[in-house]
């Protein structure tokens, strides 16, 4: 039995501390907690301050509310610019915005001039930069560490974050004690230039492009695209949503929770303390946990834990027993968010990853916000016991839905790009020329008429997630044999970016089709031809008989 035990800490350990072998992403998380550290400390000490300027609840939660609203606003343009541009450049600018907003409250502080309103402006700002920094941080794990160590630095990365909440809040309360409320946004700014520092060292190796970069627009609307046609990052999105609006209670209530026992910052910092303690618990065993029950399993888990957790804060009169209960709600808390954090990096192709994973963020901040909201002005128009019990009861109503929006873990191998052969060089054709109109001819006996109808919906599914437009599917009446499936490039850029994004989890949808055809589907690339005046595009045709 003990060599039993040994073996399997020995495994745990492996698994969720291999990332920190590397040099690289060892320094960065270490600066990040650091980072980490002053943040929570900042948000908590702003929490209280608006508390000291204003007697009202609902501006209390605001400042939680804002923090997080321009992860909603700017999640997707953020999340862009990380795919098509420098990510580590987008880190270091987006975290020096974030020193300089700090360092505006620190003298608005230190002035005497912060007001409600100044406070929630500069914590909106702050949130600015916090947002281009997570989604060029998150999407740059892919390049830091080895695909089969994707999961487990996804986890220290809640692990740095928990840290910092577990001891940021004692900090924040010892803080607010000892030298006030404006070095706490001192040390934010401080603590943001560390980690620049850090960010510097790291020689991010030059991507080599055979493409030309996606326009800024264009690729938000691939990014749209691509999620709006994957329904597992769809039903990852919605649930996360839910998760941050019901578990936003956790967040920014305690403030009210602890003047409603008429203590002050210290107990504050205390049941923040413990729910930081059980969040990083969590975090250091959910790794463990999804590989033993999977995402589904680990996420059920979460709710029912926050579920009574909040149940029993509801009704709790005691500082003691709401202290353990938020280690259990923390536990929880981590457990899920760090679920949904692997599943939707697990989920999407490295092309599309900051966009997938800032468009899953603007889902879950706007369920933080929204969540803040309405528990705020619930709590102002009835009691922080009525906000607890309807969370708890949504809790429990997730539990009872997860079968419509089923998480299913899919190995990473199947969102890895297809290697393809590049195609020779195509005279009179550059990179703006356009339309590019594909065309493809398939012949099936009658009888497999219904499976064929079936397998080529999967097929216009792929090709429109990957950029196609103007699909179509058309029936020959001349030979009832023959099927035509039409879809559209805008220029040959983007026919060249399609093709980049084929997935190796694709081939089985394909390789079903071509089954069931009589002969090898037959491939036409043309370019359209349109009469501009005097000018027009030479109407051409290229015949590929092989797989595109």
């Amino acid at each position: 039995m003990p060599v039993s035990f040994r073996i399997s800490i020995e495994e745990w350990a492996n698994q969720t501390f291999v990332p920190l072998k590397g040099k690289l992403y060892r320094s960065i998380w270490l600066a990040g907690i650091a980072s980490n550290l002053g943040s929570v400390v900042q948000r908590i000490v702003a929490a209280w301050l608006m508390v000291t300027l204003s007697s009202s609840p609902l501006l209390v939660t605001l400042v939680h509310s804002v923090a997080v609203l321009p992860m909603v606003l700017f999640a997707l343009l953020a999340g862009t610019t990380a795919d098509i541009f420098d990510k580590r450049i987008q880190m270091i600018i987006a975290l020096s915005f974030c020193a300089l907003m700090a360092g505006v409250m620190w003298v608005l502080t230190i002035m005497g001039w912060i007001e409600p309103w100044s406070l929630l402006l500069t914590t909106f700002f702050l949130g600015i930069g916090i947002s281009f920094y997570i989604a060029a941080w998150q999407s740059s794990v892919y390049e830091i560490v080895r695909s089969d160590e994707l999961s487990s630095a996804i986890s220290l990365n809640g692990l740095s974050f928990n840290f910092a909440r577990s001891v940021g809040p004692a900090i924040g309360a010892a803080t607010l004690v000892v030298v006030g409320v404006a070095a706490a946004f001192l040390l934010n700014a401080l603590t943001y230039l560390i980690l620049i520092f850090t960010l510097t060292s790291w020689r991010r190796r030059r991507e080599e492009r055979d493409l030309p970069r996606e326009t800024l627009g264009g690729a938000m609307m691939d990014g749209v695209r691509f999620v709006s046609l994957s329904p597992v990052v769809r039903r990852i999105i919605v649930r996360g949503s839910i998760f941050g609006f019901a578990g936003s209670t956790l967040l920014c209530l305690p403030p009210l929770m602890v003047v409603g026992f008429g203590l002050g910052p210290r107990a504050l910092g205390a049941i923040l303390t413990g729910f930081g303690l059980g969040a990083m618990i969590g975090a250091v065993y959910s790794a463990r946990l999804r590989s033993k029950i999977g995402s589904e399993g680990s996420i059920k888990l979460s709710s029912l834990s926050i579920g009574i957790s909040l149940l029993i804060l509801a009704f709790s009169h005691s500082i003691w027993i709401t202290g353990l209960v938020m280690f259990v709600a923390g536990v929880g808390w981590v457990i899920g968010i760090t679920t949904f954090q692997v599943a939707v990096q697990m989920s999407c192709p490295r092309w599309v990853a900051g966009r997938t994973i800032s468009i899953f963020n603007m889902g879950y901040f706007l369920g933080l916000a929204c969540g803040s909201i309405t528990w705020g002005a619930i709590s102002e128009y009835a009691s922080v016991s009525v906000a607890l019990l309807v969370a708890s009861l949504l809790f429990f109503i997730t539990l009872f839905t997860a079968q419509f929006f089923h998480i299913s873990d899919k190995p990473l191998s199947d969102f890895q790009p297809i290697p393809d052969g590049k195609y020779p060089p195509i005279p009179d054709m550059d990179m703006r020329s356009g339309p590019i109109v594909v065309t493809v001819e398939y012949r099936l006996l009658p009888e497999d008429t219904e499976a064929f109808l079936k397998a080529i919906m999967a097929i216009k599914l792929i090709r429109t997630r990957d950029g196609a437009r103007k699909w179509v599917l058309t029936h020959s009446i001349d030979d009832p044999k023959i099927w035509f499936e039409r879809f559209h490039s805008p220029t040959w850029a983007d026919y060249l970016h399609r093709l980049s994004r084929r997935l190796t989890g694709d081939r089985e949808n394909f390789d079903h089709l071509y089954a069931l055809c009589e002969t090898e589907p037959v491939y036409r690339r043309c370019l359209e031809h349109v009469s501009l005046g005097r000018r027009s595009n030479k109407a051409t045709i290229f015949v590929s008989l092989e797989e595109e």
